[in-house]
């Protein structure tokens, strides 16, 4: 019908979407009918950095030399790097029977937050930028099996994230310090 906008393929809280702007501003990777995308901030010069058509969640590290995202194409969803200049690219995590998204980096580029699911069920975890084999685990940020999409404060001494402990499970917006505690809600459905 007129005037709905068209789904994305992946609109899903849990793994995210979104583009990412460079550091410097200079530069934008976006995630588009499964393909990674970086492009000018003006939009030109777009040139596909991964086409294996299911990998999404781009998110530039903060020095602006490396993008993580994450990927599908082995069946379920895990976080993968490649390094913007050498193109090399290694898989972070292998989590089993879980998927991972919204890969975020912490301001030191030496973590990596993201959402891993299963079924109906989420949390905020951390894992380390760069590994010589994918890890199979992760450090715990959330406990509450319905948490998702964190993304750190300006400052970095805090984390902003979804949870579905609100009232009848709805969403609501928390914040807590980066290891998960002192959460606070902001807001309440």
């Amino acid at each position: 019908s007129i005037g709905m906008a068209a789904q994305p393929a992946m609109k899903n809280l849990r793994l995210g979407n979104a583009p990412s702007l460079s550091p410097d501003g200079k530069r934008i990777a976006d995630g588009f009918n499964g393909k990674i995308w970086v492009m000018d901030a003006n939009g030109y010069n777009a040139e596909t950095l991964i086409s294996d058509g299911d990998s999404w969640s781009p998110a530039f590290s903060p020095d602006g030399k490396s993008l993580a995202y994450v990927n599908g194409v082995r069946g379920k969803y895990e976080l993968w790097v490649t390094d913007l200049s050498s193109r090399d690219t290694w898989q972070i995590t292998d989590f089993a029977a879980y998927s991972v998204g919204s890969p975020c980096w912490s301001k030191d580029g030496s973590h990596i937050l993201l959402t891993r699911s299963q079924a109906d069920e989420s949390n905020v975890v951390q894992v380390l930028a760069s590994t010589d084999t994918p890890v199979a685990d992760a450090d715990m940020i959330t406990h509450d099996q319905g948490s998702a999409s964190a993304v750190f404060s300006p400052t970095y001494n805090r984390i902003l994230f979804s949870s579905q402990r609100g009232v009848n499970g709805s969403w609501r917006l928390v914040s807590a310090d980066p290891t998960g505690a002192d959460p606070k809600v902001l807001s309440e459905e």
